[in-house]
């Protein structure tokens, strides 16, 4: 993979960007279209919408259960 540092003033261009951009010559000819990496830090933790007590409560009950190939089987049907 080829590395561009970028200068100063260039990185604060492109500090707060949001989504894709084209990289272009003077003559507004694409040369690369670039995804900005993704900073989790800034992600919401995500949390399981069962609690302890639901799955403890799903753990000792006798419903019927599916294994993956049977849901999917399923699903396809």
């Amino acid at each position: 993979m080829i590395r561009i540092i970028l200068d100063a003033h260039q990185a604060l261009q492109l500090a707060d960007l949001r989504g894709p951009l084209e990289l272009c010559d003077a003559t507004g000819r694409v040369l690369a279209r670039a995804v900005p990496v993704a900073d989790i830090s800034q992600c919401d933790a995500v949390t399981p919408g069962v609690g302890d007590e639901e799955l403890d409560r799903r753990s000792t009950s006798n419903e019927k259960r599916y294994t993956t190939d049977e849901m999917l089987d399923r699903l396809r049907g």
